[in-house]
């Protein structure tokens, strides 16, 4: 068995509320075992045999069907959060500073990093590193200048974006 964290896009944010247990129950469902939430928004921990590849789809689907709108999933193991936690690409980064991580399904090709990366200014720092986008903004997020949707645009897919201090708390608890 291995432990798995599904990041989930959009739960519990504008006005689509869900509650734990209706989040836990399509994971259930899907006969995933020690399946349990972390905090309310979005973040499902469970272990099975499964890989990657075929989790997110079946995830995905299982999710649409239950709450009847569709839910990117973002599936990572224990190990890569653990090893995502470790990394730091922002050696000046301030007390004030906010850093998130970015979570994207297929690895950006050049193009989509370079346009990503094209989106960096003066509060803003975008680093891809494989299928984790690391997001640095002098400030809080509300003085950065880049939009969710300018960022699934130049990727040509969805993200979705975590606090690397509940990523920490998340992989500290795997």
């Amino acid at each position: 068995m291995t432990r798995y964290v599904a990041f989930l896009r959009a739960i519990n944010v504008s006005g689509r509320r869900v509650t734990m247990d209706a989040l836990r129950a399509p994971f259930e469902a899907l006969g995933l075992d020690s399946v349990s939430t972390y905090i309310a928004s979005g973040n499902v921990v469970f272990d099975t045999t499964g890989t990657t590849k075929a989790l997110q789809p079946a995830i995905e689907e299982q999710l649409e069907q239950a709450l009847g709108y569709r839910v990117e999933a973002f599936v990572r193991s224990a190990a890569q959060v653990a090893a995502l936690v470790e990394l730091e690409p922002f050696t000046d980064r301030a007390d004030t500073d906010t850093y998130l991580v970015g979570f994207v399904q297929r690895k950006p090709t050049a193009a989509e990093r370079a346009a990503l990366v094209g989106l960096n200014g003066d509060a803003d720092v975008l680093v891809v590193d494989g299928r984790e986008l690391h997001w640095l903004i002098r400030g809080k997020s509300m003085d950065s200048a880049i939009t969710p949707r300018a960022m699934d645009r130049a990727l040509g897919q969805p993200i979705t974006t975590r606090n690397i201090t509940m990523l920490r708390k998340l992989a500290a608890k795997l």
